[in-house]
């Protein structure tokens, strides 16, 4: 293709959405011909494809997450360029080297060091952390990575359940034998909760499945085939959900094993844990790829896939998975790998399925310790403000339960009033313009953004502002109650 082509194609079409290797090819390697070249998982991308894209670049974005996979190594040669010794030569002595020059190396050695576009990017570009999670609709299903590998730094909006009659994670324990890299039983509980979630009736959630390894994937594929060919209403759901497109984007069925996973999310993930004791009653610590260096971004790629529920499916002694929880958790300076954090994960899953808010609050402790972080981050506490106090106090002298500071962070709300029947959770969220809305938080991100969140995930939320508050606090306090019954039908 001729560069006047190529701007013509500019003119016709501006912002391209490629690959590395797709823009390589059909875009000459002009230098700068991009006003902007911006990099998504960039943890997942080699230095080397990512060069002839930089190069055709005036400016440069790099997003990606360290805490999840980098490229795979799978097909890599295990040559490493690195060990040749370098030649002798005449050196210049140290007064005379450019120190700009001395930093620029040092840079270059860095890049050619790493194995990924972020890891090369971080010490070189201006950083920007992106806090806000958007992908769990329950922040039960993103608080243990939250803990483990994100230094409780992510906000996320609160559920507007108080209590979840069926949890957003449920653990099923089968008594499966790990033999020749599969487990058949975990792979028939899979295989029947499929048939639970399709044949239920209505339109069912996205689903996807991941596995530990990929012998146990094509297994579950083969199981569901056959199921396929001996129920006829199964075999259509299973094609239906397979080619399954929403908004014209593939939402369809997979299963797939830890390495291919990251990028996908689904309503409900099923995660079968595939190994467990030996067909001679042994339990070995050996986890695959979770083993491995890095194998607790594996982890987290897996288990934060989730819009609405995951559901894990396991035949391994929890107790036994590794030492991680003995005696409160590892202390600092000892090495806590991918197994440790897959145990703390299996006891968290545990303490939600259970409806345990004691045993979860304690699991969150005791990652937070193992990823040397803080511990668990309150869901709930007292009042910011006296406003805020008089507000709950005029609620509950007419009679409505209140509770303080419900959530997280960016998105913890003032206060929220729950529902007569306290199984439906919170009716109404109320926001006080006190300490916490005079913080960080624009005027726009606190009345448009942040409100617009927390409605998408079922609140009602009614704000109260302080200066008419002391002006007419009656009047203030009727608009609320009227609110308060239009929503329960009181």
């Amino acid at each position: 293709m001729q560069l006047g082509q190529t701007v013509g194609l500019f003119d016709f079409r501006p912002c391209w959405l490629t690959n590395t290797n797709t823009a390589s090819q059909i875009f000459p390697l002009s230098e700068q011909s991009f006003d902007l070249v911006i990099f998504d998982e960039a943890s997942q991308c080699p230095i080397e494809q990512a060069v002839p894209a930089i190069y055709r670049a005036k400016r440069l974005v790099v997003a990606g997450d360290e805490k999840q996979l980098p490229p795979t190594a799978f097909f890599q040669s295990g040559f490493s360029f690195g060990d040749e010794p370098a030649e002798e030569s005449e050196q210049e002595s140290p007064a005379k080297v450019d120190v700009d020059d001395q930093l620029a190396t040092a840079r270059q050695q860095q890049a050619l060091a790493v194995t990924d576009l972020l890891e090369a990017s971080k010490p070189l570009l201006g950083e920007c952390l992106l806090n806000i999670h958007y992908r769990s609709e329950h922040p039960t299903l993103i608080s243990f990575s939250n803990h483990a590998f994100y230094s409780g730094r992510l906000q996320m909006p609160p559920s507007v359940h108080r209590k979840v009659s069926n949890a957003p994670l449920l653990l099923i324990e089968v008594k499966g034998v790990y033999d020749k890299k599969q487990n058949v039983a975990e792979a028939q509980a899979v295989v029947g909760l499929l048939r639970k979630i399709w044949l239920a009736g209505g339109q069912p959630p996205t689903v996807g499945v991941v596995t530990f390894n990929e012998v146990q994937r094509d297994l579950i594929e083969d199981m569901l085939v056959d199921a396929a060919a001996k129920d006829v209403a199964f075999h259509t759901r299973y094609i239906d959900e397979r080619n399954r497109v929403e908004h014209e984007q593939d939402v369809g069925f997979f299963v797939k094993n830890l390495e291919s996973v990251q990028g996908d999310e689904r309503d409900v993930m099923i995660f079968s844990t595939t190994f467990g004791r030996d067909p001679q009653g042994q339990f070995r610590r050996f986890f695959g790829p979770i083993n491995q260096l890095g194998g607790e971004r594996r982890l987290n790629v897996a288990i934060t896939r989730a819009k609405k529920r995951n559901y894990v499916i396991t035949s391994m002694p929890l107790d036994e998975i590794s030492d991680a929880l003995a005696g409160g958790g590892a202390p600092v300076g000892i090495s806590v790998g991918g197994r440790d954090y897959l145990h703390a994960y299996m006891q968290y899953v545990k303490a939600v399925s259970n409806q345990d808010p004691d045993a979860q609050e304690q699991t969150l402790t005791l990652v937070g310790r193992l990823a040397t972080a803080a511990g668990a981050i309150p869901s709930a506490g007292k009042e910011d403000s006296l406003f805020e106090a008089e507000v709950r106090d005029a609620l509950t002298a007419l009679g409505h339960t209140t509770v303080s500071q419900v959530g997280e962070s960016g998105f913890r709300i003032d206060l929220a009033v729950v529902h007569p029947n306290p199984e439906r959770g919170y009716v109404l969220g109320i926001e006080c313009d006190g300490k916490s809305y005079h913080s960080e938080w624009t005027a726009r991100a606190r009345d448009v953004w942040r409100q617009r969140i927390l409605e998408q995930r079922g609140w009602k939320i009614h704000r109260i502002w302080s200066t008419n508050w002391w002006l007419d606090r009656d009047f203030e306090i009727r608009k609320l109650v009227a609110r308060v019954k239009s929503l329960t039908g009181a």
